[in-house]
């Protein structure tokens, strides 16, 4: 029997069609390639998120993550008929997925300050201890020493025992928050203060960043209490001053936020008033750096409009806080619950959770005793039928 071989295509014909075997084929290799692609890039996201939790990365790769959640959900999307394909998308999505609550849950008690490591970094730091804990004493070699005498030991504790600054250590905290205008707000901070007895304390003070809004509660409401500048807010200003007064020199431009900011940890406001003085008026004779010396004399406007808040050797002397942290921390808790995505508030309702979510967050048992005495409502689901149903 003779095989008679497939005529020549003509010029210019279309080519013949792919066989749907050969197109099945190449689609599933082309999925277990995507496959093993976004594998190794879940496995590079998560090695930046323990670089982020171990402190070396600053920031938290958010963008990274949701771009490469995109990516897997429209892989798990597309249509296969391979049993081994279908598998491997499906664990590659509950991987990503189990990774993503941890990175969110671990992220989430890193901005509360209760993630593990940081707790045990903490205590060890104040027991004086590395990183490593007593491991590290144990892998040095030992080193002869002269014994030292006992009194000098005694003497030298004594020493270091004054010399020790007492950082101040909060005893219990109370939130308060509401949606009503700043005058509303200090009257409630006020009311809050007297409630606590903070008014009869020896040291007060009020921590601010330097808004024109906070010195006038401080002065109606808090008279006589010291009234500090936030110091993390004057690092910003200072930054953005030195970075766009040397914009083609990083290093003039890191020496010159370094010297504003040694000047002004250590109280010297009108050397750091001078330096951005002289600045301003370098920038000025640069009709190019227009927006760069705005920028410097808004920063020069910042110091000496906040100058008197600046005393910082004496808080720490005072044992005083420096910074609003905590505070600043506090509010992201807060938003967190009101500021979510796909959250609208009715009239109203925004400021009944507010005052529920200030409750939760004080420490002082407010939250449980809400709940203990609060008034119950009617049922809700299916059990809400059951009331408007005629008796007898």
């Amino acid at each position: 029997m003779a095989l008679h071989p497939k005529p020549p295509l003509k010029p210019g014909a279309p080519p013949a069609p792919e066989p749907a075997e050969d197109k099945g084929r190449h689609a599933t290799d082309e999925l277990a390639r995507a496959c093993g692609a976004l594998e190794t890039e879940v496995e590079e996201l998560k090695v930046k998120y323990e670089m982020y939790f171990l402190g070396v990365e600053r920031s938290e790769p958010n963008r990274t993550r949701d771009e490469l959640k995109k990516k897997v959900l429209r892989l798990k999307e597309r249509f296969t008929r391979n049993a081994g394909i279908r598998f491997r998308i499906q664990s590659l999505h509950a991987r990503f997925i189990s990774y993503e609550r941890l990175w969110m849950r671990s992220a989430r008690e890193k901005e509360e300050g209760t993630y593990r490591r940081d707790v045990v970094r903490a205590r060890q730091r104040a027991q004086g201890r590395g990183p490593a804990g007593e491991k590290q004493a144990e892998d040095k070699p030992s080193e002869k020493k002269m014994p030292e005498k006992p009194q000098r030991k005694e003497k030298d504790k004594e020493k270091k025992k004054q010399r020790r600054r007492k950082h101040p250590e909060r005893l219990v905290r109370t939130v308060v928050a509401t949606t009503a205008k700043v005058e509303e707000f200090g009257w409630m901070v006020s009311a809050e203060a007297m409630q606590r007895k903070m008014y009869a304390a020896k040291k007060r003070a009020v921590i601010g960043d330097g808004g024109n809004w906070i010195e006038p509660l401080g002065q109606m409401h808090f008279p006589g209490w010291l009234q500090i500048l936030d110091f993390l807010h004057l690092l910003v200003h200072l930054y953005a001053a030195a970075r766009l007064a040397f914009v083609k020199n990083p290093r003039a431009a890191w020496n010159l936020y370094e010297q504003m900011l040694r000047d002004a940890w250590g109280g010297k406001v009108q050397a750091v008033i001078d330096v951005l003085g002289e600045q301003v008026k370098r920038l000025r004779d640069d009709a190019s750096a227009a927006d760069r010396c705005r920028v410097v004399r808004l920063a020069l406007e910042y110091v000496e409009r906040n100058r008197e808040r600046m005393d910082y050797p004496r808080y720490r002397r005072m044992g005083l806080p420096v910074s609003s942290a905590p505070v600043e921390s506090l509010i992201k808790q807060i938003n967190h619950r009101v500021k979510g995505t796909e959250q609208f508030w009715i009239s109203g309702g925004l400021e009944a959770v507010l005052q529920v979510r200030a409750a939760y967050l004080s420490q002082d048992g407010r939250a449980e005793e809400f709940h203990e005495r609060r008034p119950r409502g009617q049922a809700v689901g299916r059990n809400r039928v059951k009331l408007h149903q005629p008796t007898g």
